[in-house]
């Protein structure tokens, strides 16, 4: 909260600053970077264009500009800034760093590794450069070295939340259910991950009796909020009732599979009134924790016949197209997933290429 406060105050007294001089390169650079920490990346973009315009271009400057078109997902704009860093600094391992993780993103995995590679010999404990050069590993199938690079990173900075959470994910590959949920958790402390405000509810560990009401907050994807879905039924028969926030997009599928829960739609930015304490919740859990009460073990998964109804019509519709094609096997495949993000470049292929 200290942090916070402070990053308030000097964004308050580098827009003055800028207010009385316009052409204050120093304010620009720094309110730039202020702004694109806190997500206004067209302000920022203009701002530090502007830094640009005024003064010098250094490392920190060209850095900073790559940075924010990494986050508005303009990677070749991005790669672009972070090559040009590293002409003015060939040996600046947090460039690298970065780099490396923008070149991940656009799915040229062995170029990352490479530059990974170079920045750890450069600084074998460099913090981002350890955990970023961990997910390429991982992504290229090493799971065993991307382990050895978490654990350097985790015993030199231990509460490394982007370290964590992607621990997280290799024990869960391992089907170490138990301790990959548990560090799972750490996601909610990863830089960029959006938080809802509490509004005075108490965190739900997966205790019955006493609990009113218990609200389950949406968060990822689609594809993700499906899957969280499996574990509604086990938290409703825990307490007394459930509300649901998804995606506007899985409103219906959620209303038919989950009747006796309040479904709500998530809306980025609006207030939420249905999740105030006079509402009647009593507890909150993200959605992506629920695994982490029910399924920390392979004996924890039920036997069902699927967690989600079908809309009737739309099914029949479907079995009718499917049957008209003939033949006994069909195989339906999805040539895009993830967004920028996520990984879309390595997930997704033009539909042509099939």
């Amino acid at each position: 909260m200290l942090f916070r406060s402070r990053m308030v105050d000097a964004q308050k007294d580098y827009e003055q600053l800028l207010a009385g001089d316009p052409d204050d390169a120093v304010a620009s650079f720094r309110l730039g970077v202020i702004y694109g920490g806190i997500g206004r990346l067209d302000d920022a973009d203009s701002l530090l264009a502007g830094a640009a315009r005024l003064g010098p271009v250094t490392v920190d400057l060209l850095n900073a500009r790559a940075n924010v078109a990494w986050l508005k997902s303009n990677w070749p704009l991005a790669e672009k800034f972070f090559r040009e860093a590293l002409v003015v600094d060939p040996q600046n391992v947090t460039v690298m760093a970065n780099l490396g993780l923008c070149l991940h993103d656009v799915g040229s995995l062995v170029e990352a590794a490479e530059i990974l590679q170079k920045a750890l010999i450069l600084s074998p404990a460099h913090a981002d450069a350890l955990v970023n050069a961990a997910l390429v590993r991982s992504d290229l199938g090493d799971v065993d070295a991307a382990f050895d690079l978490l654990q350097r990173a985790l015993e030199k900075f231990p509460d490394f939340p982007e370290a964590h959470a992607l621990k997280a994910q290799l024990l869960l590959r391992r089907g170490d259910y138990f301790n990959g949920w548990r560090e799972y958790e750490w996601r909610l402390r990863c830089t960029g991950v959006p938080k809802h405000e509490d509004n005075g509810l108490q965190p739900w560990h997966g205790e019955s009796g006493p609990v009113k009401r218990l609200l389950v907050y949406a968060e990822q994807g689609l594809g993700d909020q499906i899957m969280f879905a499996s574990c509604f039924a086990d938290a409703m028969r825990r307490v007394q009732g459930c509300d649901i926030e998804c995606d506007p997009q899985l409103m219906e599928l959620f209303d038919r599979s989950f009747p006796q829960a309040r479904i709500h739609a998530k809306t980025d930015g609006a207030e939420r009134a249905w999740a105030r304490p006079q509402a009647g919740h009593a507890s909150r859990i993200y959605a992506g924790s629920l695994p982490g009460l029910f399924r920390t073990g392979p004996d924890d998964f039920p036997q069902h016949n699927g967690y989600l109804t079908p809309d009737a019509a739309k099914r029949a519709v479907w079995a009718e197209q499917l049957r008209s094609l003939g033949g006994d096997f069909k195989v339906g495949i999805v040539w895009r997933g993830g967004t920028p993000r996520t990984r879309q470049a390595m997930r997704s292929m033009r539909l042509a290429q099939w």
